[in-house]
């Protein structure tokens, strides 16, 4: 599923979207937050973080640890962004969590 052909990756389009969700990426967030909330993805991603930056310096290839600390705080500043629209666009509850329980 990872594409790593620098030469596609290097053209900055979506790779994995549909034409559908291109023309209303706003589902493709509300999805992802149907799956998982704001708490899950604050804890999968910090789970995924801590086991690159354990990896090896050649496991991790062209990226350093600070590189990749620096991506996950953007990344975890996008999730809550991306969460704040949804929400204000009546796409997903407030109280996801409450409402599960």
């Amino acid at each position: 599923m990872y594409n790593t052909n620098r030469a596609i990756i290097a053209q900055n389009i979506p790779l994995r979207l549909t034409t559908e969700q291109i023309d209303s990426p706003i589902d493709v967030v509300a999805d992802f937050f149907g799956a998982f909330d704001m708490e899950d993805s604050r804890v999968l991603l910090g789970f995924v973080i801590s086991k690159v930056i354990c990896l090896g310096d050649e496991d991790i290839e062209d990226f350093n640890r600070s590189e990749i600390l620096t991506y996950y705080e953007y990344v975890e500043l996008l999730i809550e962004a991306a969460f704040l629209i949804c929400q204000k666009e009546g796409r997903i509850s407030r109280l996801k969590k409450s409402a599960d329980s």
